[in-house]
């Protein structure tokens, strides 16, 4: 079988490239082949992880694979996913190696044409090998450029710094980042992915169906399909797995409003520029009379995405089979997904919920539409200064609250957490979280701006700081990073 073989060698550290050139959502910047770049799926443990994803060609050509990392050993292997077509196999090796003056990264390709191609496999080589070349001196160019400082020659003392042509791309593209979100949204509010997965295919069904001009529609689904939330066959658009299961408004994973409602923070970060100088917030989400108008539509909109999440954590932790009648509490309860799955779980089980008397409303809905009500009790309370009862709960789970909350009041809060949990009771936490040592990962920084703007001290912890705070409390840590793209954080009082 066909193999193509190329190497070369960054100077840098070995972790920095190995984890760069694996971080899918950069390979935009690093391939000059890609116009999307789409991760599907992420999952860790320990030294492993394996990641899906979806990739589109500058011809608009549209792919799935599959990615195994090994972060002890610097490998990845991978394998093209569907469509296969051109080839009747793709599987490729990538390693990387301490060498002098850098890391040696190889990449090695097998592979075999199908025959119904016009391609044949010696020319598919040739073509190959040119680009694996090509692709490499463009990661060194990429990654040497981050991790050392360029120092331009001076041909004179008196003379200005001879720097090379650079074009304004980025900036460019940054200024009008927020036009990419103005489009995702409109085609949230007019239902276009909906009235796709309902059978409408062509500009103009589309149109027909959201009732909007069929040449104005043309142009948004231009963008979209630039973005990679949609593919084009022919005339005919069709829907992406991730927009087949979060971007259909019927179906119960759908999760569309959680963009619609970013609406109601625009006008915060458009003032972005004044918190940096006065250090102050626009608003405060953790507290009334605001917190409750903020969460309440939010709570719904995110329910589809956190109820699943909780089902495969409590199922794990053998809730309902080994573990019966389990008293749990829900700070931040929102419209309650943790306590819902629990109960579901657990028939005789108990939830307690704690939140903004506004945000408890839409909870009693949802958890009476779950038919749980009766074993449901809704403290109207604020975390600020809760005080709890002392060894009642089995479970408590908080939610991407303490990035809310700031350092002291989480840490004030963990330590009415730990007298309320029985011996071997167990916090389960979400978040998102600070990661310093991968800079380059930018949703993490918006996160952390968003609490400036939308809180007087909450910013996004990192996860050994998390784990500080836990162990400094009492609490035996244990970190999951198997189950989602983010570390759930499960800590035992002893």
């Amino acid at each position: 079988m066909p193999q193509v073989q190329t190497s070369i060698i960054i100077d840098g550290d070995i972790d920095q490239i190995f984890e760069i050139t694996n971080d899918i959502e950069r390979w935009t910047q690093l391939f000059g082949e890609y116009r999307s770049a789409k991760l599907l799926s992420y999952n860790r443990h320990e030294r492993f992880a394996k990641i899906e994803f979806e990739l589109t060609n500058e011809e608009g050509e549209t792919w799935q694979s599959w990615r195994i990392l090994d972060f002890q050993d610097h490998m990845a292997i991978a394998q093209r996913g569907t469509p296969k077509y051109p080839f009747k196999y793709m599987h490729l090796t990538w390693s990387y190696e301490p060498v002098e003056g850098g890391v040696k990264m190889t990449w090695i390709q097998d592979f075999e044409i199908d025959p119904k191609a016009s391609l044949t496999n010696e020319q598919a080589y040739q073509r190959m090998e040119t680009h694996m070349k090509e692709n490499q001196k463009h990661f060194k160019e990429v990654l040497e450029s981050q991790f050392g400082d360029t120092i331009s020659e001076v041909s004179s003392l008196n003379k200005e710094p001879s720097l090379p042509f650079v074009p304004p791309t980025q900036i460019i593209e940054t200024t009008f980042a927020f036009a990419q979100s103005a489009m995702f949204l409109a085609a949230v509010e007019l239902q276009i992915f909906t009235h796709i997965a309902h059978g409408a295919r062509t500009p103009a069904q589309i149109a027909e169906q959201a009732g909007v001009a069929q040449p104005a529609l043309e142009r948004l689904l231009g963008g979209l399909l630039a973005m990679g939330f949609l593919r084009r066959v022919g005339q005919y658009y069709h829907l992406t797995p991730m927009g087949e299961h979060y971007l259909v408004s019927d179906r119960p994973t759908y999760a569309g409003d959680v963009a619609l409602h970013i609406r109601q923070e625009w006008d915060g970060w458009i003032n972005l520029a004044d918190v940096v100088r006065t250090g102050q917030p626009t608003i405060r989400i953790n507290e009334e009379p605001v917190g409750g108008k903020f969460f309440g539509p939010l709570v719904d909109a995110i329910f589809s995405i956190n109820y699943p999440l909780m089902q495969r954590i409590f199922k794990r932790l053998e809730l309902g089979t080994r573990l019966q009648g389990a008293q749990v509490l829900e700070l931040g309860a929102g419209n309650a997904p943790a306590s819902t799955a629990a109960l579901e779980l657990d028939q005789r089980g108990h939830a307690t919920l704690v939140d903004f008397a506004l945000v408890l409303e839409r909870a009693k809905k949802r958890v009476e539409e779950h038919g749980i009500g009766d074993r449901v009790t809704y403290w109207p309370k604020d975390l600020n200064d809760l005080a709890l009862p002392t060894n009642q709960f089995d479970f408590t789970i908080v939610s991407h609250v303490f990035r809310v909350l700031g350092a002291e009041l989480t840490q004030r809060l963990m330590s009415q957490i730990y007298q309320g949990l029985k011996t071997n009771g167990r916090l389960i936490i979400l978040e998102i979280y600070s990661e310093p040592e991968r800079y380059w990962k930018l949703f993490p920084h918006i996160v952390s701006i968003n609490m400036l703007l939308n809180t007087p001290s909450g910013d996004a912890f990192t996860l050994a700081q998390m784990s500080q705070l836990l162990q400094d409390t009492g609490f035996q840590v244990d970190v999951w990073n198997d189950m989602t793209s983010d570390p759930i954080v499960v800590a035992t009082r002893l």
